[in-house]
């Protein structure tokens, strides 16, 4: 594979190579002899090819006019580009939130020096409160016992809970707990790839569950952060409709972060049976410089174990092989969603506006949905076929970018 050069020249200008990473890359673009200008783009390949008898390798290309927007970008100070380029480099992840059942350790992790289990006590007797009901009323288990509540430690993120039934679970996200060690802060917009989840599950053992193979899985939760070219607030809003013809179960706009504080986001979640689909904007949320569009499943192992993902304990998140199907539920449940055009009508021939005007009303969608199943499937895939055609960035578009970041995140050293 040929890399980009350090030194090129192109459309009459000097280009010279300022920085590299493991994803993107700066030149600086010398526009005159007291002025320069900073392009940061993403890696891009052209294959091999043969050309008149001869074989030219493969190779890293510079971006074209049409890529700038999307996958490359142009600041006129190096401090600009290098905030971009940084972004680039940190955006991403893969596993967040899990919950596992851990009742096999109840003993051990009671008496861990790390965790500190607590319950409601009265501040008048200091006796243990029970759980109530509605009307103030004591709750009792069907022996006559008053049902306590549940006892609580926590970690890092990581929250154990104890049930008045003896069961004891740990939930919490990974890639929030895998950046309070590292001193990163308490948050999940940087990259968290396959190898920090392998420190994590490591950590996990080494503090608390001594046989990772022995808690079963009950959640999961996986997804990627893309740095969009949109903003995802407004593309979510307007443009994200359905998900397999069903309206959002929950919309979302102000959030409180870990110290009670109210943040602004934009989120939509479609609940199924089985599992959660939910897309939001997480750079509004953590007040990043850049457009991060997040996209998550959050599912039932069971689920994924029907969808031939080996992920049944805590350990097999070490295996790597059950990161691809992983990746193929993503783009896939990505693609069940339905999302509104922006085409130019001018662009178009009379039968593709036909289609577009049909789904573009909202009233059409919701009678397909009760009345008319069959005609929307077909309808949705005529209209899929025009969005990918005219629209930039296409929904096809979106799914190779969240292709192309799980990917990249799997195989991060």
């Amino acid at each position: 594979m040929k890399i980009l050069p350090p030194n090129k020249r192109k459309n009459g200008y000097d280009f010279t190579l300022v920085l590299r990473g493991t994803k993107s890359c700066i030149y600086e673009q010398r526009v005159s002899e007291t002025e320069s200008h900073f392009e940061v783009f993403l890696f891009k390949t052209r294959g091999e090819r043969i050309i008149a008898n001869k074989t030219f390798e493969a190779e890293e290309i510079f971006p074209h006019n049409e890529a700038f927007g999307y996958w490359a970008w142009t600041y006129r100070s190096f401090e600009e580009a290098q905030k971009k380029f940084i972004e680039i480099e940190k955006n991403g992840i893969m596993i967040d939130f899990i919950k596992v059942d851990v009742t096999q350790y109840r003993e051990e992790l009671l008496n861990n020096s790390l965790l500190d289990f607590a319950s409601p006590v009265s501040l008048e007797t200091g006796e243990i409160l029970t759980k109530l009901d509605i009307t103030g009323q004591k709750l009792y288990d069907k022996n006559g016992n008053a049902i306590n509540h549940d006892k609580i430690a926590k970690y890092n993120n990581l929250v154990f809970t104890i049930k008045p039934s003896g069961r004891v679970f740990m939930s919490g996200s990974i890639h929030k707990y895998f950046n309070i060690v590292r001193g990163d802060g308490n948050q999940n917009y940087n990259d968290f790839p396959f190898t920090g989840i392998l420190s994590v599950l490591k950590e996990i053992q080494e503090k608390f569950i001594p046989n990772l193979k022995n808690v079963n899985m009950i959640k999961l939760e996986f997804g990627v952060n893309l740095l969009f070219p949109l903003n995802p607030r407004d593309y979510i809003k307007d443009r994200i409709l359905l998900h397999e013809g069903d309206f959002p179960t929950r919309i979302q706009t102000v959030f409180f972060n870990d110290v009670g504080f109210e943040v602004s986001g934009y989120l939509k979640e479609f609940k199924k049976s089985k599992l959660k689909v939910k897309v939001y904007d997480k750079g509004l949320m953590y007040k990043l410089n850049e457009n991060t569009l997040r996209f998550e499943v959050n599912s039932l192992s069971k689920y994924l174990n029907n969808q031939r993902v080996n992920i049944v304990t805590l350990n097999d998140l070490s295996n790597a092989e059950n990161y691809n199907q992983l990746g193929n539920i993503l783009i896939k449940q990505f693609e069940k969603l339905f999302i509104r055009d922006d085409c130019r009508d001018v662009d178009l021939n009379n039968y593709e506006r036909k289609i577009l005007k049909i789904l573009r009303d909202e009233s059409n969608l919701r009678s397909f949905k009760l009345f008319r199943r069959y005609r929307y499937n077909y309808l949705c895939k005529k209209y899929l076929m025009i969005c990918n055609s005219y629209d930039k960035p296409s929904p096809a578009d979106i799914s190779s970018m969240i292709k192309v970041k799980w990917n990249q995140l799997l195989h991060s050293i």
